[in-house]
């Protein structure tokens, strides 16, 4: 029973984290093309150098696509987790 909570405690920091980092990364793409001025005095104010606004898009959009592989090896991975606890309550291995 322990070992359920706990991997269930453990999958959805998971899923909370992957949706804030892949959000994140929407958003900043979006925000690419709606703010153009406001984005480049920001870049510029923090980074203290010109940055392309293109070059910040794109790796938001890599960044998104690699989350999207995290998702789906997570939620595979899911699948065997459930059938490994599954098949070790139905033979009481521990």
């Amino acid at each position: 029973m322990e070992v359920q909570f706990l991997t269930g405690v453990l999958l959805n920091q998971i899923v909370v984290q992957l949706i804030i980092e892949g959000g994140t990364a929407i958003a900043i793409f979006i925000r690419c093309f709606t703010d153009k001025k406001g984005i480049e005095r920001e870049l510029e104010r923090r980074l203290h150098v010109e940055f392309p606004r293109g070059v910040l898009a794109t790796i938001s959009v890599i960044y998104s696509l690699c989350y999207v592989q995290w998702v789906i090896i997570f939620f595979f991975n899911l699948v065997f987790i459930g059938f490994y606890l599954s098949q070790c309550y139905r033979f009481c291995w521990f």
